[in-house]
């Protein structure tokens, strides 16, 4: 007697990721060693400019490139990593056009997705090989 197979269920669209906004606050950043930025006011005005973007704003322990405090990290979406978007690292981003600049990225998308502003240019850096290891990149 053969066998009824059951018809499979509807394929349910599949869900990208959003990308990920990490910002240090380890042993520099986020610290009064970095002067003249309000460290609490850049957490809360990424978090507000990306709540409706659904996008992830985290807090991390020390990244690495003290150097360079305040770190941001911008991870691509699942959609931005098949597109070919890697990691983005930022640094001495201390001013409120930068940290805007960088959610308003993460909001179109991020890496991979949509062209970051050219300011950003201006912080972008490539880390070391130990602190792309500790952001799992």
């Amino acid at each position: 007697m053969a066998r009824r197979s059951r018809p499979n269920p509807p394929a349910q669209p599949v869900r990208s990721a959003p990308c990920t906004v990490t910002v240090c606050r380890g042993c520099c950043c986020g610290t009064a060693k970095i002067a003249g930025d309000d460290h609490a006011d850049q957490v809360a005005g990424l978090r507000a400019a990306l709540t409706d973007a659904q996008v992830v704003v985290r807090l991390s322990e020390c990244l690495g490139p003290c150097e360079r405090g305040n770190v941001i990290v911008v991870q691509p979406s699942s959609a931005g990593r098949a597109a070919g978007g890697r990691p983005a690292w930022f640094g001495t981003v201390n001013d409120k056009d930068a940290t805007a600049d960088i959610a308003a990225w993460a909001a179109a998308g991020g890496p991979g997705v949509a062209d970051a502003p050219g300011l950003l240019d201006l912080y972008e850096f490539t880390p070391n090989r130990k602190a792309r290891q500790a952001m799992g990149t």
